[in-house]
């Protein structure tokens, strides 16, 4: 029964990066990016801004930005696991042994006046400890609104290279 439920955990969320990336970057840090929560700032803010973190992110030889297309899943998985609900016989995959990110970077973009907010975290999927934190404030007009996000993404790729 065991393996019959780890197959179908595994045929349901499969890798998020292809095998050869798994297989060539077996030192890299794999990473997703989940969507941010807009809080008083318009809900396309984070999707038109995510793109602007995933290409500082990407652009290191240490870190794989993972597909997101599954992403949710897992999350709503790990929440089950991790809320005690989930019977060991029928839940025997820990949270990092499905989804092969083995970080997840979430945040918000705020907004209140004039002034936005962007703050992120970066979660680890095994532990599912918050291990790293940052915040950007910008008095800026939306057409600025990439140098924070960008800002937050230089910093965020320089403690996953360097920590």
């Amino acid at each position: 029964m065991k393996t019959l439920v780890i197959t179908l955990g595994l045929l349901a969320f499969g890798p998020l990066v292809p095998a050869s990336a798994q297989d060539t970057h077996s030192e890299s840090i794999r990473v997703a990016i989940n969507s941010f929560e807009a809080a008083g700032a318009a809900k396309s803010l984070p999707v038109a801004l995510k793109p602007f973190l995933t290409k500082k992110l990407a652009a290191s030889p240490r870190i794989i930005v993972v597909e997101e297309n599954r992403l949710e899943d897992a999350l709503e998985y790990i929440k089950l696991e991790q809320s005690g609900l989930c019977d060991p016989d029928y839940c025997p995959v820990e949270p990092g042994k499905f989804l092969t990110a083995q970080k997840i970077v979430t945040g918000t973009i705020s907004k209140l006046g004039t002034k936005y907010t962007f703050s992120l975290s970066l979660i680890d999927v095994q532990s599912l400890r918050e291990e790293y934190t940052d915040t950007e404030t910008c008095l800026c007009t939306e057409e600025q609104l990439d140098q924070p996000i960008i800002s937050l993404g230089q910093r965020l790729r320089t403690y996953l290279e360097t920590g």
